[in-house]
């Protein structure tokens, strides 16, 4: 079902790469070396992101399965005991065993200061 995801990022892959052509079309004709700098880091960027979408889309239309998309928490049950579904309403029970607020941390016990040297 996802892998069609797979197939539509090559929508916003050849929007930035239009975009990016005009960036660099506009950029050939500027004068001020800064602006002509300022256009190709921009049109690098671009590129940059339009390759991480195509390799995103490539990803999804090899494994089915979008970028992030886990399995369900009882599949994850033999990994990690205890993770099965509810596992988030026992996250703030805290450690096994204690139940409750922590307990106030004791005060650490004042130390004599020694007295300056000279004195």
């Amino acid at each position: 079902m996802f892998r069609v995801f797979g197939l539509l990022a090559l929508v916003p892959t050849t929007i930035l790469l239009t975009i990016s052509f005009f960036v660099l079309f506009a950029q050939k004709k500027l004068e001020s070396n800064g602006l002509k700098t300022f256009g190709l880091i921009v049109a690098v960027l671009l590129w940059i992101a339009a390759g991480l979408v195509f390799s995103t889309g490539l990803l999804t239309l090899a494994t089915g399965r979008p970028l992030g998309f886990h399995k369900p928490c009882g599949e994850y049950s033999e990994m990690h005991p205890g993770w099965g579904p509810g596992w988030q309403h026992r996250m703030h029970e805290g450690p096994k065993g204690l139940r409750g607020p922590l307990p106030a941390p004791q005060a650490a016990p004042e130390t004599e200061q020694a007295p300056a040297p000279g004195k």
